[in-house]
């Protein structure tokens, strides 16, 4: 075991910066390694509030969970996190001086895995990464620039001028680069939602691509643009203040109206306003004075793509400012808008064909009915444990093979489709780790629905399926299913068996499922999150 001790002063209030700190959800805008955090429990933070984390790079996260074990406000804030990699329990204390408040951390560090072998290589790596974190958070808060709050030490310098080198390279080849891009047909002439805000357009610029997933695969990346949001998804260091993009879904941004605001750049005072939205087929943005507007339009070519068509339209009543758009501008905005395109189609097809489902619960929590019910469509793969039986020669399916075979079953699905459900006590924590190690590997996103029935009401479902299970066996299953509840609203199992996601129903939540697709997508909100509150 490690530890990890220091302490910094920072010029603010003692208030203002327990409460910044202790809202972990702000810790992506000083620690770069730090990919997201969303609170699992419901407000107002304090004593066992528990957030789930992704610490790590844009191409590995390792998943991890924060629990709150002391909330003195003002004064000390104790903590254990959790992850595959490390296990870390400490508190930070806050004492007000002269010159703002004063922040000592402690924290007792357990590596796990392979980093048992070095742990004085992981106390040291530990205390450098802490005392750097707390320098970012000090800039933060001392400067209350808007642009500071949004960069890292280091970033803030080179990435802008990396990025601007980069657009440079793409405005000098834009006769090559622009192919991808390209709008074909009648896609650069015709109405599309959003040219009707600007009538007296004098410039526009369509641009479009095509990408191998549904509309509704595509929408959640488009509904969460924005800086200071998920960014824009081009180039970060000049257009998101050198935050990166998210490359993930974000749930609490997917709600969009008329009249929100999509910041523009870290300054507070660009930004476009949704002038028009239709989920899952148009969202249209403008600025305050209607002399501009962005549209972006999804359009299904077949089952299974999308063709992604933008327009960007504006007036003007200058001809030096005509001038300055067309010379100057059109190639910035070909060169950003290119690169914006390129990187949704990456990471809209990175994750839309790429979903494993486990359904769980306790025998006769009516597992098999929310999935034929819920995921009926083509697009799923469905595999239970009736589906193998029956596909199973007469003479061999009352014999000890039939588990063996499903399990070899569900693997093999895994590997071979795109979206997978399969059904299970959810009991066997082997199993489970199975399926998000299968997914992993594959690049998959893995779910995990837990189906939270009383033992009535499982007992009325297995009779009227007409099979009842042994009096031990549902015991069995009853005790154990109490503990996997437990790690679900504690976030275990997302940090420590890895699932991008735990969704926890009653029998009436599940009866009112019809989607099992928008199921997976809806914010983690209310009882259907990881933390089982309802």
């Amino acid at each position: 075991m490690a530890r990890v001790e220091g302490e910094i002063v920072i010029r603010r209030p003692v208030d203002e910066v327990f409460d910044f700190v202790a809202d972990e959800r702000n810790e992506p805008r000083y620690n770069p390694h730090m990919r997201g955090v969303e609170l699992l429990t419901d407000e107002p933070i304090g004593k066992r509030s528990v957030f789930s984390a992704r610490l790590g790079t844009r191409r590995r996260t390792v998943p991890m969970t924060i629990e709150f074990t002391e909330f003195d406000r003002s004064r000390r804030l104790a903590s254990s996190t959790h992850s595959s990699l490390v296990d870390t329990v400490g508190a930070l204390t806050f004492e007000p001086v002269a010159d703002g408040t004063r922040v000592q951390w402690s924290r007792d560090v357990q590596p796990r895995g392979a980093l048992l072998l070095i742990p004085s290589v992981v106390g040291l790596i530990g205390r450098r990464q802490e005392q750097a974190i707390w320098g970012n958070l000090k800039r933060l808060l001392e400067t209350g620039d808007s642009e500071a709050q949004e960069l890292f030490a280091g970033t803030r310098r080179v990435q802008p001028l990396r990025d601007a080198l980069r657009l440079a390279g793409v405005m000098l080849t834009a006769p090559l680069s622009g192919r991808r891009s390209r709008p074909v047909a009648d896609e650069q002439d015709r109405s599309l939602p959003g040219d009707e805000l600007v009538t007296d357009a004098k410039l526009g610029w369509t641009h479009a691509i095509t990408i191998d997933a549904r509309p509704a695969d595509v929408w959640p990346w488009v509904a969460q643009m924005g800086c200071r949001r998920a960014g824009w998804y081009s180039y970060d260091g000049l257009d998101n203040g050198g935050v990166p993009s998210a490359d993930r879904i974000l749930p609490q941004l997917q709600h969009v109206r008329v009249g929100d605001v999509f910041p523009q750049t870290p300054k507070a005072e660009d930004r476009f306003v949704v002038r028009a939205v239709e989920p899952g087929s148009a969202l249209v943005l403008g600025d305050d004075a209607g002399s501009m507007s962005w549209s972006f339009v999804l359009e299904p070519l077949d089952a299974s793509h999308t063709r992604v068509i933008t327009r960007s339209r504006g007036a003007y009543d200058r001809l030096a400012l005509g001038l300055m758009l067309q010379v100057f501008w059109r190639p910035v905005h070909f060169a950003m808008q290119r690169r914006q395109l390129l990187n949704l189609k990456r990471l809209v097809e990175a994750t839309a064909h790429s979903v494993v489902v486990l359904v769980v619960g306790i025998p006769g929590a009516g597992k098999t009915v929310l999935i034929d019910r819920a995921a009926n469509s083509s697009e799923w793969t469905v595999l239970d444990l009736d589906r193998v039986r029956r596909r199973l020669p007469t003479a061999v399916r009352r014999m000890p093979v039939l588990y063996p075979v499903y399990v070899l079953a569900l693997v093999a699905a895994i590997a071979r489709h795109t979206h997978v459900v399969a059904e299970s006590r959810g009991t066997y924590a082997w199993l489970r780790r199975l399926v998000t190690a299968c997914a992993r590997a594959r690049g998959r996103e893995a779910v995990i629905v837990l189906l939270d029935a009383s033992t009535e009401d499982a007992l009325a479902g297995q009779k009227v399926r007409g099979r009842v299970a042994p009096a031990p066996v549902m015991h069995a299953n009853t005790a154990s299913w109490g503990r996997l509840l437990d790690a679900a609203r504690s976030g275990a199992l997302v940090a420590e068996e890895g699932w991008s996601k735990v969704v926890v129903l009653d029998r009436a939540q599940a009866s009112e499922v019809e989607d099992l697709g928008e199921l997976i997508r809806e914010p983690t909100t209310g009882r259907r999150n990881g933390n089982g509150h309802g």
